[in-house]
């Protein structure tokens, strides 16, 4: 269950760093604000953003878990979601490694791309190829072309059942103005409600290539069936379940690592 959620969540980060910056214009339709959403992304190369994000449980009917930090992505294949609040964590995602780091743990898991990621929805928009139409069923949320604020709402359906059953439904809100993503809804299938909202967002900026590096201090076991060279998964003890309740829970990214510690950290 622990791994199918940490899919559900890692596909999720991939598409949620889907960058759009276009012209305001009134009254698109919806083939023009999907042609948009897909050049503006062909043409991102590097987009970072602070975000905020609350798990929302049909159970309990109110916002189970929040985290806070920032997410920084470089095409090809390279991502890091920093998480600072409500504690850190972070994932590191470059190439074909994911880093799934816990610092107040003092523990990491790794893992291939092939392995956290469901099918080949996300790794093709990681790896900057992805095409909104050839993977989703996209609409205006409720037939809506804008809602009363002026911003737009699209529903993205993936056409695949097996990323349709993990992945439920998303929906994107673009302000009218900016037409950037300011918003992004994941609901599950089970209902759960993944909401994340981006602002002090930056396209093609420059960004420090550390930023996507890390290695692992000499204090933090490592666990995972596909270590680095030179690393030895720890089988001392099984790793404590991540702190995620019934929904996929967002676990926040820490402070850089000290070098005194014993490694890097992006």
């Amino acid at each position: 269950m622990k791994g199918e959620i940490g899919k559900k969540f890692l596909v999720s980060l991939a598409l949620m760093a889907l960058p759009v910056l276009v012209r305001a214009e009134a009254n698109l339709s919806l083939d023009q604000v999907v042609d948009k959403l897909q050049a503006n992304y062909d043409q991102a190369r590097t987009y970072s953003a602070a975000f905020r994000q609350e798990i929302v449980s049909p159970s309990f009917g109110q916002a189970i878990s929040s985290g806070k930090g920032e997410i920084l992505y470089q095409k090809p294949g390279k991502m890091v979601w920093r998480y600072r609040e409500p504690e850190a964590h972070v994932y590191l995602l470059s190439g074909n490694t994911l880093w799934d780091y816990y610092p107040d743990q003092k523990r990491a898991i790794h893992l291939s791309l092939d392995q956290a990621l469901i099918e080949n929805v996300p790794k093709s928009f990681l790896f900057g190829m992805g095409k909104l139409r050839a993977q989703f069923e996209l609409s205006f949320h409720a037939g809506r072309p804008a809602e009363d604020d002026g911003s737009i709402k699209l529903d993205l359906v993936p056409k695949s059942e097996q990323a349709r059953s993990a992945l439920g439904t998303l929906v994107f809100t673009i302000a009218p103005k900016t037409f950037l993503v300011q918003e992004v809804e994941m609901t599950d299938s089970l209902g759960n409600l993944n909401h994340l909202w981006f602002d002090q967002i930056k396209l093609n900026a420059s960004l420090d290539p550390r930023q996507f590096v890390w290695n692992p201090p000499k204090n933090v076991k490592v666990y995972g069936m596909d270590n680095p060279p030179g690393l030895k998964e720890d089988k001392s003890a099984k790793p404590k379940p991540a702190p995620p309740p019934a929904a996929p829970k967002p676990t926040p990214a820490p402070a850089p690592v000290s070098p005194a510690a014993g490694g890097t950290h992006p």
